[in-house]
């Protein structure tokens, strides 16, 4: 009986784990939160995992490497907005401004390593 309990414990950690990667970082990740600002003045938070080669690129050169994660939260807000590619052609994400934006690239323990 025991045994077949810590299976079925084991499943479902297993299970959580699958289902949300991102809640969890491994050694050697990095998270890196970026927030935008709407004309209205409105924070929204997004967080990514990197890698130990991604966070290092990106501490050596943070306003090009930001760049690609500001066009995927333009085109995740402009989905959520409800514009589409089929309506707007390839470059729909246009459709949103984003007014100002900060970024906190922490390590695998939350040290704060650079900061905008």
């Amino acid at each position: 009986m025991k045994r077949r309990n810590s299976l079925v414990l084991l499943v479902i950690t297993l299970l959580i784990l699958w289902h949300s990667p991102s809640s969890f970082a491994w050694a050697d990740d990095f998270r890196l939160e970026l927030k935008i600002y709407n004309e209205q003045g409105e924070e929204f938070v997004f967080p990514f995992t990197l890698s130990s080669r991604e966070a290092t690129k990106f501490q050596n050169d943070p306003y090009t490497e930001i760049k690609p994660y500001l066009e995927r939260v333009r085109r995740i807000c402009a989905t959520k907005c409800g514009y589409t590619e089929s309506e707007y052609g390839p470059k729909y994400y246009r459709m949103i401004a984003i007014e100002s934006y900060s970024f906190t690239l922490l390590d695998d323990h939350g040290r704060i390593m650079l900061r905008t």
